[in-house]
């Protein structure tokens, strides 16, 4: 093993995708060779007990043709409605991990052609604390010279850190409102996690006729789970994907989101809605039973 990566304790790695941001900087004339840059991993999920210390790498490469200068800057995120990446000013969010990672590299660091650079970092969580802190360590590669008369097109990438305090979770959730559009075509889950630690969420909404009968169960998100910051908020759009729409009149829409949890799945909340369908009249009432 590398006598380098021997001394750091193993952390449960995770691949998501993370947009990369790109930065042009334009000075007139013809573009410079294009920046390749990497950063591994894209994720780190680590747990630690309250007082603790956990120190980590994060390996930068540069996989272009010409030398580049990297910047280290500390970020706070969150998730928008949508699930997409969100940077913010460090220390900004309630749940912010910035403040307790360290390095002792210096702001910029410098990479020559296919060269790989090992970024030690530390964590130290404060006593006391309870939930999970998240954060972004954010790498951003520009040229380490920019003729005169050159386009130059600098990357921004980096790594999430979600930090679990061990034997502090509290997972919960709940689903504030399923609405629907006038024709039954969509539907809208809108749930929030009410906890103080992160998790993937699934559900299922199932639709019935007013007896009860049930008509169609339609499972959310379509492709994988949801992952959802403490205090955050998902809205998932639900289609309605039988052949025949639904007719005017009341429907049940029952609506049931679970988390993952390790490889435990919690069931956080089930709420049953009425809607009425007047598409006559394009209108629709949501009562909350």
């Amino acid at each position: 093993m590398d006598q380098f990566l021997s001394k750091y304790l193993p952390i449960n790695y995770k691949f998501i995708w993370l947009t990369i941001f790109f930065i042009i900087i334009f000075l007139g004339g013809e573009a410079s060779p294009q920046i390749s840059f990497y950063v591994s991993p894209p994720l780190l999920e680590i747990d630690q007990v309250g007082g603790g210390l956990r120190n980590f790498i994060v390996e930068i490469s540069n996989t272009g043709q010409e030398k580049i200068q990297v910047k280290t800057i500390f970020s706070d995120l969150f998730f928008d409605s949508e699930g997409k990446v969100q940077l913010m000013l460090e220390g900004t969010t309630s749940y912010s991990l910035t403040s307790w990672i360290t390095t002792n590299i210096e702001e910029f660091t410098e990479l020559n052609p296919g060269e790989i650079k090992k970024i030690p970092l530390q964590l130290r969580v404060p006593r006391g604390e309870r939930g999970g802190r998240y954060g972004v360590i954010v790498f951003e590669a520009l040229p380490s010279t920019i003729p005169q008369g050159k386009v130059s097109l600098g990357i921004r990438s980096g790594t999430l850190v979600f930090l679990t305090i061990s034997r502090t979770e509290e997972v919960k959730g709940t689903i504030e409102d399923v609405i629907s559009s006038t024709d039954g075509k969509e539907f809208k889950v809108i749930f929030k996690n009410t906890g103080n630690v992160h998790y993937e969420t699934e559900g299922s909404l199932i639709i019935k006729s007013e007896d009860g009968k049930v008509l169609h169960r339609i499972r959310f998100p379509e492709d994988k789970p949801s992952m959802i910051l403490p205090q955050g908020k998902r809205e998932f759009i639900v289609l309605w994907d039988k052949r025949d729409p639904l007719s005017e009149g009341k429907y049940l829409l029952e609506a049931r989101v679970s988390a993952w949890v390790g490889d435990r799945i919690l069931n956080l909340d089930r709420k049953e809605f009425t809607v009425e369908l007047i598409t006559s009249l394009n209108e629709q009432k949501n009562i909350n039973l």
